[in-house]
């Protein structure tokens, strides 16, 4: 029994070498390019690490010594993706270096959805509209059953003025809309200024879509109602409907209670009627979820301010300051508040510093300083008192 086993062994273990091998007889097995691997490891490290300069360099030897590598092309491309969203100058330039790549990509591995779906994103971007409608096409016909795939083809064709074309394509699939079919023809009525007919679609997606034969379960209440629900409570706030747009808010913020911007949507409408309380507390609640959300920071401030808590009120402007270097057009609205507060010399500064932010934008430069010339001119009587005539404490 021992022999047996010992000679079953055997003959699995030269199977294993067997397949291992490949081509054994007389051949040599693949040799590994182990700079390679080396590199794109640095690269993806980098990328970890947001030094997008070095993992562009390490991606570039990658593709040198490899130019059909999968991984190398789809992340580089998305490199200059990102590159050219902080670089107005070379943002056409980048985004045409990413579409030859991922068209490279697509050369290798003609049926990648991933590779379609970038392709797609990226000619959008470069305003290559028939690109991207060509790379739509084929993603519909590698899934015909996924709406995404119909809403995007939908998309691309508005963008084109194809309006007709983009409302039939939808029309076609609404019988077994999910929510996002209804929710892009209000969207493309609401676009074409057909009010009605935009509000009757939003009204008409359903919060929790009936199941299929998928077998994980769809989410309930659904993105595609959230969506059609913030659509209604934007055309009410246009609309000056404000008591209309706070219900709707109020009742999103229940089902989606992580939902920060609806607790800041919430917030600012309370605020606008003075209810400076419920206001704060919605504000707060916004800042539980995202914490790095400025004009929550401000608008807190403002309530605080306004419930006579000067102290708090600081601290929260303070908080809202942090981020001027992410948004530099952030001073004009905070300087408006801090000379409500009594803080001209506060307000001017954060202003000064939004100029030495932004001295790349002409237009916001002009603004900030328009802002810091009417500073001069700013009379004592012209700055907002708390309301009730309430004298701030620290409290």
């Amino acid at each position: 029994m021992l022999r047996f086993i010992y000679h079953t062994g055997l003959f699995f273990l030269g199977l294993s070498f067997l397949a291992a091998c490949g081509d054994c007889d007389g051949g040599e097995p693949p040799k590994v390019d182990w700079e390679l691997q080396k590199l794109y490891q640095e690269a993806n490290q980098s990328l970890a690490e947001n030094d997008l300069e070095k993992a562009e360099s390490d991606l570039r030897q990658v593709l040198h010594r490899d130019s059909g590598h999968l991984g190398a092309l789809s992340k580089l491309a998305w490199l200059l993706e990102e590159r050219a969203s902080r670089s107005p100058k070379n943002r056409v330039s980048m985004l045409n270096e990413a579409l030859k790549l991922i068209d490279h990509a697509l050369e290798i591995k003609h049926d990648s959805k991933k590779f379609l779906e970038e392709k797609v994103k990226v000619a959008k971007l470069a305003g290559k509209l028939d690109e991207a409608l060509d790379a739509s096409r084929q993603l519909l016909k590698l899934e015909p059953s996924d709406l995404k795939y119909t809403v995007g083809m939908s998309q691309i064709l508005q963008k084109q003025g194809k309006t007709d074309a983009a409302e039939k394509l939808l029309l076609a699939e609404i019988k077994r809309d999910d929510g996002s079919i209804r929710l892009q023809l209000g969207r493309m009525k609401l676009e074409s200024g057909e009010i009605d007919a935009a509000r009757k679609f939003f009204n008409d997606v359903p919060s929790c879509p009936k199941r299929g034969d998928e077998l994980k379960p769809r989410a309930c209440p659904s993105l595609h109602f959230y969506n059609a629900q913030d659509e209604l409570g934007s055309m009410a706030i246009k609309s000056g409907k404000f008591d209309e747009a706070e219900k709707i808010y109020a009742s999103l913020v229940k089902m989606f209670p992580e939902d920060s911007t609806g607790w800041e949507v919430l917030a600012a409408l309370l605020e606008k009627r003075k209810d400076w309380k419920d206001a704060q507390d919605a504000y707060r609640k916004s800042l539980a979820v995202d914490r790095s959300r400025s004009s929550a920071w401000l608008g807190l401030g403002r309530c605080l301010f306004a419930l006579a808590k000067k102290d708090d009120a600081t601290f929260a402007f303070r908080k809202a300051e942090n981020f001027l270097a992410k948004d530099p057009s952030l001073a004009l609205d905070m300087a408006d508040d801090l000379l409500k507060m009594g803080e001209g010399d506060w307000a001017k500064s954060v202003l000064e510093r939004a100029k030495i932010l932004a001295a790349d934008d002409v237009n916001l430069q002009k603004l900030l300083d328009k802002k810091i010339h009417s500073l001069t001119t700013e009379k004592n009587s012209d700055i907002e008192k708390p309301l009730d005539n309430k004298k701030p404490d620290s409290k």
